[in-house]
This record gives structure tokens, C-alpha cells and sequence, in this order.
């Protein structure tokens, strides 16, 4: 009975100096004594990686005081030891939550329920606790910015002329006053032209979305109206190629260094040469005797002015640029190449858009000389009271836009009458390249006097040849299937483009269309196909009829200007092939001389 004990004895002090399992599976001794032995050390061997262990850890963790007594005791408390603490009670950790409590309440913000949250006023896409509103909404990230001086809601949406006489009958009077327009806007927080849709004309009984809405009959008879009408008002439109050979120069090279494999850009340079060669021709660009320019800054010789004197670089700028619908500010890119990049002049960008990227603005934020000035406005062109914009006071402003949509050419001919009935002889003049008619309303548009007097026209009919505008852009030898499935393809690219957060890939350096969906997409496709195939037209004559359209359109912005002092005409200044859209308004005043 002796040497069991004595096995006893050596196992508990093998076990005190090196517990290895091992060693109890082969210790002496035989029988019972030896599995009691193994059974009684057995729990040893489960304590490595385990949840007994762990377990035994848990249990050995110090408790505050507070926290203690609460787990002793059976009964849930009420309320947190420490008054500074949340006083929701966790049963499962049998502690009071240790977040600091909630201003003015018991629990802290995670667990609070009596306090009760409302969405913010500025974006209801996130809320805010009621009693907090007052605070929240003076530090909130979508809070309106404070308006500029130059923002007046609905000052574009007519004339500032003393009398009727002067404003002609250009505008409807129907249309609302400003003060009207301007407690309208404010009610709704925006502008009435913040839709990229035909705005102004939805909801009216006369608006036709579609040619889908109308019949074949009526729409037959609007066509034989519209020939009519083009034939006995518009004249022939001339091919004015002029080039600035300078600014061709300066830009191939500067598009071969950031854009060597991108053909588009040529497309879009070759649109700038045309347009500043013409805005050249008729006096808006003065005539430059300097070197070439660059965008580092050194060019030698005089600067010439906006007013045709030259000096030094170091002057004041007397002419101020400003182009309507910016986008990406390369066409004013452009004019200051081709004025001279030392050359005094101010240089203002307005654009509706906000957050675009690779924009021009870092080449005309460049100042080598002072007298250089740029801004950019973000603002719809229908709030601009430009006699306050800045860079505009006691300067010559010429206006200049590439491809300015619908109803926006409308509002910008206004904000120039309005700007020169306020600073009369500040107006020079200004060249637009037009673009998608469909988007024109009736309500903005310029000279409804000569829709509705001359030509003896309604409302109605007005918005069937904005819809058949859309027609001139068409491709003559494309199929409508294929014309479908282009469009798609654009879609997705644009939408892949806006899920990339990278909008500047699907502007107009990367589409065959400038940027714009001309036309009503797929339903344009199909009804034009139907009305082809009802009222007997080929697709050339399809063409023919969305370009008088067009040019009708446009003539009516022609007499507008000219009513009102301006010398004004319309030009072709790039082939079709180049882009569809390659029509120019040029108004320019009675007195200027031509270059």
C-alpha cells in the first residue's frame, strides 16, 4: 500500500515542476491507483486553448464597485451610480452603460429615446434632434450659401426698358413680374430655369412634348406653314471659315502636349479657331501685333487692349469676356491665347454647374502680368444682374458661348439688353454658337412678337417646330435602328462616367454631338419613322424640315437684337461634318467697325 502513495507523491511533484501530459500517461505503478491518478490530472490536459481557461480569466477581471454590488443583487436598477454616466442598465454585462449622458437627458445619444428626431430642413436625407434645429441648421454642410450681390431670382426672364415702346412686344404679357418672380423663387428655393427640360412650358394645355401627341394631319399643315415662313424670312446662311492661324498654332501644339491620342479635342480646337477668326472678322476680338503667345507667360512685344491701344502688359484691362454656359472655360482658354497671354484683359467664366473637373480655369488663373484677371460665377444665367457681376464695371464686355442651349441663349441676349439699359455703351457685342432648339420655350423666348404677329402664329404650333428642330441633327444616311443604339451606347457611357464620379469624361471632349443629346432620344427615332412613313418624306427631307426649324428659331433672336440697337446676323463657321450644330449668332453695335 506504500508504493502507490510514493507514486502519488512523485506524480504531484512531476506535475509541479513540468505539467506535461506525457509523463502522466506513462507513470509506474499499475491497476486502479494509476487510472485515479490519470482521471484526477485529466482537467490539466483541457486547460490549454480551452474556454474553461478562458472563463476562469473572465471571472478574475476587476469590477468597480458600483458595478459589484449591481451584480450581486437581483433586481435591474434605475439608475448609474455615477450621475455623469447613461443610466441604461446592460443585463448581459451587469453594468450601467459608461457613455456620458445626453444634454438635458438620462441617456447618453446612443441610447436615447425620449428625444425626438425631424428631418433637416436644408435635406431631408438626414435628421436632426428637434430641440437641436436651431443649432444644426447654423453648421449645416447643405445650408444655402449667402447669395452674392450680383444673384436677382427671374431678372432675365424679361426686359429692364423704361416703357413698352422700348421693349417692343418681344416678351408675353402673361409672363410674371420680377418682383412675381422673385417671391416665386424664393418660395421654391430655385431657379425657373434649373430644369434641363423645356421649362416653362409643361403644364400648359399648347405644349406638346412629342410628336406623339399630335396628329399626322396637323403636323402636315405645320410643315407647310414652316416652308412657307423660312422661305419668305430667312435668307441663305454663308460659309465664314475665318481662322486665327495664330490661335490654331498655340492650341495644336498645347492639345499635342496633354492630349496627343485624343482626336476629339481636335475637333473642339478646330471649333475655337473658327469662332474667334469670327468674332475677329467683326471687331469683338481686337487685331493683336504681339508674338505668340504661351500659357508659361513670356511673349515679347506690345499688347494691344481691348480698346486697340497697346502698352507694356502692366494696364488695366478695358475689355472684359464673358462666357455664358462656361462648362470647363476652354473656349475664354482659347481667347486669351489668341488675344495674347500678357495682354490686359478680364476674363469671366457662368456656369450653372458647380464641382466640374479638369477645367481651364488653372492656365487663366495665371498671371504673369496683373492686369490679367479672372473669376468664375456659378449661377443659373436667369438670376445674373451682370451690371453687378464682378470684373464688368467700367469695362466693354463681349459675350461668346459655344453651343449654349435653348432657352439659355434667350437668357443670355436678355442679361446683355439688361446690362446695357442699366451701363448704357458697355455692350460690344457677342457670338454664340446655337444649339438644341428643343430645349426652347415659349415662355423664354426672346421675340414671341415675331411668331405671333409677324408670322401669325400660335403657342401651339411654336412648340410642334421646336420638336421638329430636333430633326436637323439627324445623320441623313444613318439608319434609325443604328441611330437608337448609338444613343444608348452614350447613355451608358454617360451614366458609367457619373458613377466614376468623373463627369469631365462624358462632357464634350469625348462625344461626337458637343456634349448634347440632340433631339428626344429613342421616341424622336420612332416618331420620326412613323411620321415618314405617313406623311411620304425620305430622310433628307426629314433633315431639311428640323434645320428650318432651327433657323426659323434663330432668325427671331436676329430681329430681337436688332430691334434694340445691335447690328446682328447669323453664319456658318464650320462644316457639318465638324458638328451638326455650326450656326453662329454675331451681333456686334451700329457704330463699331469692322476689322
Amino acid at each position: 500500500m506504500a508504493e502507490p502513495k510514493r507514486s502519488k507523491v512523485v506524480v504531484a511533484d512531476d506535475a509541479a515542476e513540468a505539467p506535461q501530459p506525457s509523463s502522466l500517461t506513462t507513470c509506474g505503478g499499475g491497476g486502479d491507483d494509476d487510472d485515479g491518478v490519470n482521471k484526477a490530472h485529466q482537467p490539466a490536459q483541457e486547460k490549454q486553448g480551452q474556454p474553461l481557461l478562458q472563463g476562469k480569466r473572465q471571472h478574475k477581471k476587476k469590477l468597480k464597485k458600483g458595478d459589484q454590488k449591481l451584480a450581486d443583487s437581483k433586481a435591474v436598477p434605475t439608475r448609474n451610480p455615477d450621475p455623469a454616466k447613461c443610466d441604461l442598465f446592460l443585463p448581459k454585462k451587469k453594468r450601467f452603460c459608461r457613455l456620458t449622458k445626453f444634454k438635458d437627458y438620462n441617456r447618453c445619444a446612443e441610447h436615447l429615446t425620449e428625444a425626438r428626431r425631424i428631418p433637416c430642413p436644408y435635406d431631408p436625407t438626414h435628421t436632426v434632434f428637434e430641440h437641436q434645429k436651431e443649432k444644426h441648421m447654423k453648421k449645416c454642410p447643405r445650408r444655402p450659401r449667402p447669395k452674392p450681390r450680383w444673384w436677382a431670382p427671374g431678372i432675365n426672364s424679361s426686359l429692364l426698358c423704361a416703357t413698352q415702346e422700348q421693349m417692343g412686344k418681344s416678351t408675353d404679357s402673361n409672363l410674371p413680374s420680377n418682383q412675381q418672380q422673385q417671391q416665386q423663387q424664393q418660395q421654391q428655393g430655385a431657379s425657373s430655369c434649373s430644369s434641363t427640360q423645356a421649362c416653362g412650358d409643361r403644364g400648359h394645355p399648347d405644349a406638346i412634348r412629342v410628336l406623339g401627341d399630335i396628329s399626322t394631319p396637323e403636323l402636315q399643315r405645320t410643315l407647310a406653314k414652316l416652308e412657307e415662313a423660312f422661305t419668305a424670312h430667312v435668307p441663305e446662311l454663308e460659309m465664314h471659315a475665318e481662322d486665327d492661324p495664330e490661335l490654331r498654332r498655340i492650341v495644336n501644339e498645347h492639345a499635342l502636349q496633354q492630349h496627343a491620342d485624343d482626336t476629339a479635342a481636335f475637333k473642339h480646337l478646330e471649333q475655337h479657331a473658327r469662332i474667334v477668326g469670327n468674332m475677329r472678322r467683326h471687331g469683338l476680338v481686337p487685331s493683336s501685333s504681339s508674338s505668340a503667345p504661351s500659357p508659361s507667360g513670356s511673349s515679347g512685344g506690345d499688347k494691344v487692349n481691348g480698346d486697340g491701344s497697346t502698352n507694356d502688359g502692366d494696364g488695366e484691362p478695358t475689355v472684359c469676356f464673358v462666357e455664358f454656359g462656361a462648362g470647363k472655360a476652354k473656349l475664354l482658354h482659347a481667347l486669351r491665347l489668341a488675344l495674347g497671354w500678357n495682354t490686359p484683359a478680364a476674363y469671366l467664366a457662368v456656369e450653372r454647374q458647380s464641382g466640374m473637373k479638369s477645367k481651364a480655369d488653372k492656365f487663366l488663373r495665371a498671371k504673369p502680368s496683373p492686369a490679367v484677371k479672372f473669376e468664375r460665377i456659378t449661377m443659373d444665367i436667369n438670376d445674373l444682374d451682370m451690371s453687378k457681376a464682378p470684373l464688368v464695371d467700367g469695362r466693354d464686355v463681349v459675350a461668346a458661348s459655344k453651343h449654349l442651349c435653348g432657352c439659355a441663349t434667350d437668357l443670355s441676349l436678355r442679361c446683355l439688353l439688361n446690362l446695357e439699359h442699366k451701363m448704357p455703351g458697355s455692350v460690344r457685342g457677342t457670338c454664340i454658337a446655337l444649339c438644341c432648339h428643343d430645349k426652347c420655350t415659349w415662355d423664354l423666348y426672346c421675340n414671341q412678337e415675331f411668331f405671333t404677329e409677324t408670322l401669325k402664329w400660335t403657342r401651339r404650333e411654336f412648340s410642334i417646330i421646336r420638336i421638329v428642330s430636333s430633326w436637323g441633327t439627324l445623320d441623313p444616311d444613318e439608319d434609325i435602328e443604328a441611330m437608337k443604339e448609338r444613343r444608348r451606347r452614350k447613355r451608358e457611357q454617360a451614366a458609367m462616367a457619373a458613377a466614376l464620379h468623373s463627369a469631365d469624361n462624358a462632357d464634350d471632349d469625348n462625344d461626337d454631338d458637343d456634349g448634347h443629346d440632340h433631339g428626344d432620344g429613342d421616341g424622336a427615332a420612332d416618331n420620326a419613322a412613323r411620321h415618314n412613313q405617313q406623311l411620304g418624306l425620305d430622310r433628307k427631307q426629314h433633315v431639311k424640315y428640323g434645320q428650318m426649324a432651327k433657323r426659323l428659331i434663330d432668325w427671331g433672336r436676329v430681329l430681337f437684337l436688332r430691334q434694340h440697337g445691335l447690328n446682328a446676323t447669323l453664319e456658318r463657321f464650320v462644316e457639318a461634318s465638324v458638328t451638326p450644330e455650326n450656326v453662329l449668332l454675331l451681333a456686334w453695335r451700329m457704330h463699331q467697325h469692322n476689322a
